[in-house]
């Protein structure tokens, strides 16, 4: 699929689409993509694509649809997991910013949709935090501190088992 530029095609979609209007394709889209990252050469190679990081953060930031954000962020977690030049690569693009943005948004709905996308995003934000650089830019961001107030505010077990994962990827390492 990627030496036929399937990637590329699921990019194309990504950033012509209408994310708004159309998100069971933008959702198809992160899910091939998502799916391509299955081994370190491929998620390399995906995470090397020109423009797909940001297409995947912009729909983390614009996307209205809470399955389309999850799927966002489930992107973004396949190509870091393991990665730690996707994982730069990916923090460089605004994508801690944008996930603790979301973690805000969807955190006081307790919806399954909402619970299913702050896992994603909680899941894909921690493993990020794996690499150390970009523990300071959720400082910065004041997302370690919006992390705490979400798990002091729910009483959702999902929700508190995914940014519990925030917290604990962020703690120093030994």
């Amino acid at each position: 699929i990627l030496k036929a530029g399937g990637h590329l095609v699921m990019l194309e979609i990504l950033q012509a689409g209408d994310i708004l209007r159309q998100p069971l394709l933008t959702q198809a889209a992160l899910i091939a993509l998502s799916n391509l990252c299955n081994n370190e050469n491929t998620q390399a190679h995906v995470g090397a694509t020109p423009g797909l990081c940001e297409a995947a953060v912009r729909i983390c930031e614009f996307a209205r649809d809470a399955y389309v954000v999850a799927e966002a962020a489930t992107l973004l977690l396949a190509l870091v997991w393991g990665n730690s030049v996707n994982k730069a690569r990916v923090a460089s693009k605004g994508a801690c910013t944008a996930l603790v943005k979301r973690l805000i948004r969807h955190a006081p709905d307790t919806d399954a949709a909402n619970l299913f996308c702050v896992e994603r995003l909680s899941y894909a934000l921690a493993s990020m935090l794996l690499h150390d650089p970009t523990h300071e830019l959720m400082y910065d961001i004041g997302g370690y501190e919006e992390a705490v107030e979400i798990c002091k505010r729910s009483s959702s077990d999902v929700l508190l088992r995914g940014v519990s994962q925030v917290l604990v990827a962020m703690l120093p390492c030994p």
